[in-house]
């Protein structure tokens, strides 16, 4: 019996590669940008405290027209939360870009998108 062996899988980007690439093509195309982190800690006091805004996205940033950036990043297949995905709308909402990505090349397409979409 000839088993026909199986082709290699490779293995899906993990998050942070993504983002570490979406945040280099920012810097290679000169956007202003920052990585937002989000989250909580227990201090030593015992507090719990939160920082961030629940929601926010990965990437924050101001684009070359003035609109506002948020920048989700996910690992192929996978979805923004809904506290992600209401932040992303109300960014939308007052005029800024925002965005979910999946890889490097999805950033690109959708900066591309953005620009032919200034002033809408």
């Amino acid at each position: 019996m000839n088993r026909k062996p199986k082709s290699p899988r490779l293995p899906k980007p993990k998050e942070r590669d993504i983002l570490n690439g979406c945040l280099a093509v920012l810097r290679l195309r000169g956007i202003f940008h920052f990585r937002q982190n989000v989250g909580g800690a227990e201090v030593q006091s015992g507090h719990f405290i939160r920082f961030g805004v629940k929601g926010c996205s990965d990437i924050l940033g101001c684009l070359p027209d003035g609109r506002f950036l948020a920048i989700e990043v996910k690992r192929p297949g996978k979805k923004p939360t809904a506290d992600q995905s209401d932040f992303l709308q109300s960014i939308t909402n007052h005029g800024g870009l925002a965005i979910v990505v999946h890889s490097v090349d999805e950033l690109i397409q959708e900066l591309d998108n953005g620009r032919k979409n200034e002033g809408r």
